[in-house]
């Protein structure tokens, strides 16, 4: 499977569910941006922490530099209250660029405060790899 996991975010929530998604496929886990870039990827599992309206520029960087070449489609999974401001700009990007942009995004509405970090929970975690297998699965054969 061409497939690669990538996730943005500093409270550990992204990751978490990008560290699922990569032991469950057996497929690289990777910071934006990544140590090495993407390289004929059949699909693209990206995750974001959103907290404000627009997307972070590194992620919209990020998207800048991903074409056909690099991978073909992009999944989005989210936690927080703006995952479709956030999801909408990059999209657009990424499709600007000739990439396949899926269409069913993954988001948990986490929300911290002040002084609260926003977590999520193991329902949201097994979720999230419910989503997933359903993206993978409409793109790759695991007979």
């Amino acid at each position: 499977m061409k497939l690669r996991v990538l996730y943005h975010g500093k409270d550990g929530n992204a990751y978490a569910m990008a560290d699922k998604f990569s032991r469950e496929f057996r497929c690289t886990c990777d910071k934006i941006p990544p140590a090495y870039p993407c390289d004929g990827e059949i699909l693209l599992l990206l995750g974001a922490e959103t907290s404000k309206k627009n997307a972070p520029r590194e992620l919209v960087e990020f998207c800048k530099t991903l074409d056909a070449k690099r991978t073909k489609n992009v999944a989005f999974f989210t936690v927080g209250t703006t995952s479709a401001e956030n999801v909408a700009e990059m999209k657009a990007v990424l499709e600007k660029n000739g990439v396949h942009v899926c269409e069913d995004v993954f988001n948990v509405p986490a929300k911290g405060g002040l002084f609260k970090k926003a977590f999520i929970t193991e329902g949201d975690l097994e979720n999230s790899m419910t989503w997933a297998n359903k993206i993978v699965d409409s793109l790759f054969d695991r007979r």
